[in-house]
């Protein structure tokens, strides 16, 4: 229900964007479920004021570990994001820099008056209040610590954490480098357990 106004009765309101954004997002995964080619190649941008959709073409970047062309290996790793990082550099093997999604914040520490207090978060999950100085009530100068890739010499305080607490999703790709190598590391049991979910859902 809507707000009031001025003191009037509530008006019904329809959520017109999500509803429609949602309903795109859906299509896209119906048809990769089913195996249908999914285009790469454009952002689409919907205008509600005036009911107009933007395309955005896109450009393979050369540079870009996702995109790039042709496409990085990708490997199988018996792992998922629920196991411990330990555990997940166990079985990819030595010598592989593996890199996070988003850097994990370890402090946040204030170069304005040098209070430090830890944070232990992945950045896309951190908030403004978890960089904010509590002694001086700033984030200007916020000073952060955090990891970026997993590799042999990763923190032991990391090692028993998921790899879900360091913002790896489940069935993720993670981009992976070892000397000249290149390659994506995929989790593969989370993606197993992922295709058992679909297969459930579809049949019922």
């Amino acid at each position: 229900m809507g707000a009031s106004l001025a003191g009037a009765h509530p008006l019904p309101t329809v959520q017109v964007s999500s509803a429609m954004i949602a309903a795109l997002m859906c299509q896209e995964a119906i048809k990769l479920l089913h195996g249908r080619a999914v285009p790469f190649g454009s952002a689409l941008s919907w205008l509600g004021d005036i009911d107009h959709f933007d395309v955005l073409k896109l450009i393979r970047s050369p540079s870009c570990p996702t995109c790039a062309f042709p496409p990085r290996p990708v490997s199988e790793v018996r792992a998922g994001a629920a196991d411990p990082v330990g555990q997940f550099l166990g079985v990819v093997g030595g010598g592989w820099r593996v890199h996070l999604p988003s850097p994990f914040v370890l402090r946040c520490g204030c170069r304005g008056c040098g209070a430090s207090r830890a944070v232990a978060r992945p950045m896309h999950r951190c908030t403004y209040a978890d960089f904010a100085c509590g002694a001086c009530g700033t984030a200007r100068f916020a000073h952060l610590t955090n990891v970026s890739f997993l590799d042999s010499a990763v923190d032991q305080a990391l090692s028993g954490l998921p790899l879900s607490g360091l913002g790896v999703p489940r069935g993720a790709l993670l981009f992976a480098e070892r000397s000249e190598e290149v390659v994506l590391f995929e989790l593969s049991n989370d993606c197993a357990n992922i295709s058992q979910l679909v297969e459930v859902t579809t049949c019922r």
